[in-house]
Formats: structure tokens, C-alpha cells, sequence
């Protein structure tokens, strides 16, 4: 079968938008299918084509590879701009197939006109896919569309990397994520004040933020207020995100908005014990006290879900344990792939 996968971003766009694309079209060619990639941003790489970096640029080009490959699936990614070549080209070959994937609500909903024209083009895919069941939910397409829950899985990097030792002298909680999206970021928020509240009795720990964006400066101005100046990293966008994840002796995933964060999957087939927000779709994936803890999005329980784990190693060994081992029976990205072409195959 000859693919095409359409994506906003690539590598060195940090993002789990970036990861997912990375991710599903290598298990599209590893199950011996003619796949392309083209992205609107980032550089191209041995997976995807740059065809922007504007939106009229990509429009443009990406039509043009897609009127010259003729594939029999295009599944495109998250934006309209990014749907739109695959849409027109659907049109004028109505037997290409046609996904596309919800990552996270998008930014203006109701009368935007981008927002209008993506629920439009949507009619006219065979399938729409959405990496959480509280997304599809809360995105709302009319029931004549087919709609479809598809879970991601854990970048296989982290699916192989070792999880790193305990580091008994400075044991750290680590979050990561961009530092982009208000919900997100009054999350980080939350985490700073739950762990200052908590950081006289736990002296030893401290707290990594991996991730960068406009609201960094503000997140660490609220540090130095706390006290934390000494106790906090902000390490921006970072390479090596991983393998921060694997050192962390607890991962907290705190957000007001999530669809399904793949840091957050990296972190539980890495084997960490998982705190994470009762918000989107983690608590799809996330098993209170089976898998993670999982707490209301207040710092008044955050702190709380946090003192549990810093003080109690032998419950951080035993979610961390049960995280891992749930995810790698349940979410691979063979799995994810075979999805999305059943899903083309028996429409």
C-alpha cells in the first residue's frame, strides 16, 4: 500500500505531535508499506519532506507530491491546513483513503473559520481517529462520521531504554512538557506550589521541568517566589528528554488539558511512578493506585499525591512495576498502525 502521512511538525520540533508522526510512520514501513512523509515545519529528515515553513507553501507542494505519488491512504495530522491538500486531492480521487488524527483540542474553536472548515473536510474522511475517548468526546463531530478511539504508545526509544537507578542523595520528580498552552502550564503551575508546600519534609528531592515556551520565564519568576530557586531545574527543550524521564524516581504528569501526553506513556514503559491529573484522557491509561496515582487538579491534592510517593519507596516500586509491564502488553505502535489501516480496510 502506498501511504502518505501529512504532519505539522518534525524532528527538531519538539512535541508529542512530532514523536506520534515519527513513530507511526516507521511501524508503517516496518509492516512493508510505500510510505512518505511531508511535514509543514521542522527539517527534512529520512521520515518527512519539509514542505512549508508557510501554510500557503505547504498547501501548495503538498498537493502537488500527493497528485504525484497517487497514494491509497493519506492520514494526516492535527491541523486543517494540514488536511486540506489530502481533502482536495480525496475529492478529485475519491478512492485514496482518507484519516486524520485529533491530538488535543484545537486552539479556537466555534466560528473560527479554521476550526469550521477542518469539521467540514472531516465528512468527507473514511475514518477519524483521536488518541483519547475524553477528546472525541469532547470534540463533538456530527454521528455521521466514523469516529474511532486509537491509543498511542510509548516512543520505542523508551520502550528499550533500561530505567535509570534511584539516586538516594537527590531523588527528583520530573515533568515534561512544552510550556506553550495556558491549561498546560497552570499545571506546572499547581506543581511548584504543591511541592513547596511539601519540600521541608522531603529536603532531599527536587523537581526537573523539561519543556520550554513563552510561559517559562513566568513559571520560574513563581519558583524564586516559593523559595525554590535552589531546589527547581528548568531545563528547556532538551535531547536527552528521555533520558531525564528514565533518572526520575517519580513522573508527574500535572495539566489542566491533556488529549493522551506521550511523555507520560515514555514515563510508565520506562517503569516510573506515575502522579498525573484526573484531566483528558490519562486517566484512560492511568489505573489509580494500580498504575499511578491519580489526582484532582488542585495543588491541595497534588501535594498530597506527591508527599504519598516521596515518602513511600515501596509504593514507587510497585506502580512503577505494574506501569511498565501494562504497557507493554497493551500499546505498541504495530498495534497502533494495524488500527488505522483496519479501520481504511474495512470501510
Amino acid at each position: 500500500m502506498r501511504i502518505v502521512l501529512l504532519s505539522p511538525y518534525t524532528e527538531p520540533i519538539k512535541g508529542g505531535i512530532s514523536s506520534y508522526a515519527r513513530e507511526l510512520i516507521d511501524a508503517y514501513r516496518g509492516m512493508e508499506n510505500e510510505t512518505s512523509g511531508y511535514s509543514v515545519q521542522g527539517l527534512t529528515n529520512s521520515r518527512f519532506v519539509v514542505l512549508g515553513p508557510s501554510r500557503a507553501g505547504f498547501l501548495f507542494r503538498s498537493f502537488l507530491e500527493l497528485v504525484s505519488v497517487k497514494p491509497d491512504l493519506i492520514h494526516a495530522q492535527s491541523h486543517w491546513y494540514v488536511l486540506f491538500p489530502a481533502y482536495v486531492l480525496h475529492k478529485l480521487r475519491p478512492h485514496t483513503r482518507l484519516l486524520f488524527t485529533f491530538h488535543t483540542m484545537p486552539m479556537s474553536t466555534g466560528a473560527g473559520p479554521g476550526y469550521q472548515m477542518l469539521r467540514a473536510m472531516l465528512r468527507s474522511c473514511d475514518a477519524v481517529t483521536f488518541v483519547s475517548a475524553q477528546l472525541m468526546k469532547a470534540i463533538k463531530l456530527a454521528s455521521s462520521v466514523r469516529q474511532v478511539v486509537v491509543y498511542p504508545a510509548p516512543e520505542q526509544a523508551a520502550s528499550r531504554l533500561p530505567s535509570g537507578s534511584n539516586r538516594p542523595n537527590n531523588p527528583r520528580v520530573v515533568f515534561a512538557g512544552p510550556l506553550t498552552w495556558p491549561g498546560k502550564v497552570m499545571g506546572v503551575s499547581w506543581l511548584l506550589k504543591a511541592f513547596a508546600a511539601i519540600s521541608a519534609t522531603y529536603a532531599q528531592w527536587r523537581l526537573v521541568i523539561v519543556g520550554d515556551g513563552p510561559f517559562r520565564p513566568r513559571l520560574e519568576r513563581e519558583a524564586a517566589d516559593l523559595g525554590l530557586v535552589d531546589r527547581v531545574s528548568f531545563l528547556g527543550f532538551i535531547d536527552g528528554v528521555l533520558d531525564e524521564i528514565a533518572g526520575a524516581d517519580v513522573y508527574a504528569q500535572v495539566s489542566l488539558q491533556e488529549g493522551l501526553p506521550l511523555s507520560l506513556l515514555n514515563a510508565m514503559a520506562l517503569g516510573k511512578a506515575i502522579l498525573a491529573t484526573d484531566v483528558g484522557g490519562m486517566p484512560e491509561v492511568v489505573t489509580d493506585r494500580l498504575t499511578g496515582l491519580l489526582v484532582s487538579p488542585s495543588s491541595d491534592a497534588i501535594a498530597s499525591g506527591l508527599a504519598e510517593l516521596l515518602g513511600n519507596e515501596m509504593l514507587r516500586r510497585r506502580l512503577g512495576q505494574t506501569a511498565r509491564e501494562w504497557i507493554s502488553n497493551e500499546l505498541t505502535w504495530e498495534k497502533v498502525a494495524t488500527r488505522h489501516l483496519e479501520l481504511v480496510g474495512d470501510h
